[in-house]
């Protein structure tokens, strides 16, 4: 057993260590410099440049959405692909491009994770000039809402003088289904 005198400075010490711990914890000594405040003048400066940054990065991310808008369907992916097989087929007869195949492949989320790519493989055979070219500036035409991400032209035929040409063109859209319904997972 202890005497009272020992027990009340076992309790004192131990006050004094826990009221040393959480001092501390509360004022951080750093490496023996104390933490300075800044001048109100500076820290009235760091916040206006602050407030414009949050503003013009406000403003890039409206434009980039509007873009996003524009340039992108709000379909399902699903239902994008009959889309963008008609419209590649249209460009197809509009550039004189015989069409063998039109393959779609598997929807991938964007970097941005804010749209869906929603690809389609197309095999083709035609003159190089000025079909199969002619057949590309029309897919590649912003209104349209798709681009070509893959090119893939066999040499020539020499009898016919057509190429063989593979072709992976690419619709975005902004419904990404949720990964509860069986959503497209990054690939």
């Amino acid at each position: 057993m202890r005497t009272k005198r020992e027990r009340n400075l076992v309790v004192s010490g131990g006050i004094t260590v826990v009221l040393l711990l959480l001092w501390n914890f509360m004022v951080p000594s750093g490496s023996g410099a104390a933490r300075q405040l800044l001048p109100a003048s500076a820290a009235r400066e760091k916040n206006a440049v602050a407030l414009r940054t949050t503003r013009r990065l406000a403003a890039e991310n409206a434009a980039m959405n509007a873009q996003i808008a524009d340039t992108a369907y709000t379909d399902a992916p699903d239902r994008v692909v009959p889309q963008l097989v008609q419209k590649v087929q249209h460009i197809a007869n509009q550039a004189g491009v015989h069409i063998n195949e039109i393959k779609p492949m598997r929807p991938q989320t964007l970097q941005s994770g804010k749209t869906l790519a929603v690809p389609v493989e197309l095999r083709a055979r035609a003159a190089f000039q000025p079909n199969v070219v002619k057949f590309l500036y029309l897919a590649e035409d912003p209104g349209g809402k798709m681009a070509v991400t893959h090119v893939q032209i066999n040499p020539p035929d020499s009898k016919t003088h057509t190429v063989d040409v593979t072709v992976d063109i690419a619709a975005c859209t902004t419904a990404i289904p949720s990964a509860s319904s069986g959503g497209i997972p990054n690939g």
